[in-house]
C-alpha cells in the first residue's frame, strides 16, 4: 500500500479522535463562581444565607447529563473567625448535595434536593441548571451565637462533578471522561449588625 495513503489515514484517525482544547486562560474565564449572595436573619432569629452558582452551563455537565450520568453539585458554607497564630475558629460549617439527572425516555430532567425533595418534569437543561444553582436559604446558627470578639467571615464554595461509576461502567462508557470542577471560595465579612459583641 502506498505509504502516503497510510500516513493520510493515520492523520484522519488522529484528527477524528482529538477532543476540543482550550488554553488555561479560556478555561479559567469559563469557571463557575459564587454570585448574588444575601445574608440576613430568619424568622427563628437564625443567620440565613442565600446565593447562586453562576456559569454552570458547562459542556462537561451537558455531556454527562445527556449521556445518562447523574451530576452532583456539592455546596459548602462556612462561618469562621480568624485567630492570630491559631487556626480559624469555625462557628458554622454546612455542606449539602444536589443531584441532577435526565429521564431519557421522557426527555425530562429531575433534581433531588438536599432535603430529599425533588423537582421533576423540568423541560430543558437550562431550566434544570437554574434550579440546581440557586440556593435560597441556608440556616447557619442563631444570631446570638455569633461571637464578635473579632471579625467574622462568611465563606462559600461549590463543586460540580459527575457521579463516580463502577469500574465496568467506566470501561463501557470510556468516551465520557470523569471531571470535577469547583468555584473559588467566596469570602465576605459578616455585617456587624448580624452578630453580638462578647461581654467580658
Amino acid at each position: 500500500m502506498d505509504p502516503r495513503r497510510i500516513l493520510f489515514f493515520l492523520l484522519l484517525v488522529l484528527l477524528s479522535t482529538a477532543g476540543p482544547t482550550c488554553s488555561p486562560a479560556v478555561a479559567e474565564a469559563a469557571k463557575p463562581y459564587i454570585d448574588a449572595v444575601s445574608i440576613g436573619v430568619g424568622e427563628r432569629q437564625d443567620l440565613v444565607v442565600g446565593f447562586r452558582v453562576a456559569r454552570t452551563r458547562d459542556s462537561r455537565v451537558a455531556e454527562a447529563v445527556e449521556s445518562g450520568l447523574p451530576v452532583r453539585f456539592t455546596f459548602r458554607v462556612v462561618l469562621a473567625r480568624p485567630r492570630r497564630l491559631l487556626p480559624d475558629l469555625t462557628l458554622a460549617d454546612v455542606a449539602f448535595d444536589r443531584v441532577l439527572e435526565k429521564d431519557n425516555l421522557k426527555d425530562r430532567f429531575r433534581i433531588t434536593f438536599e432535603d430529599g425533595s425533588t423537582a421533576t418534569d423540568l423541560p430543558d437543561l437550562e431550566t434544570a441548571l437554574d434550579r440546581m444553582s440557586a440556593v435560597d436559604r441556608v440556616s447557619l446558627l442563631p444570631v446570638e451565637a455569633v461571637d464578635r470578639s473579632g471579625p467574622v467571615f462568611l465563606k462559600i464554595k461549590a463543586r460540580l462533578q459527575e457521579f463516580k461509576l463502577p469500574f465496568r461502567l467506566h470501561y463501557v462508557l470510556a468516551f465520557v471522561s470523569a471531571w470535577d470542577v469547583a468555584t473559588d471560595w467566596y469570602v465576605v465579612a459578616l455585617p456587624s449588625h448580624l452578630s453580638r459583641t462578647k461581654r467580658p
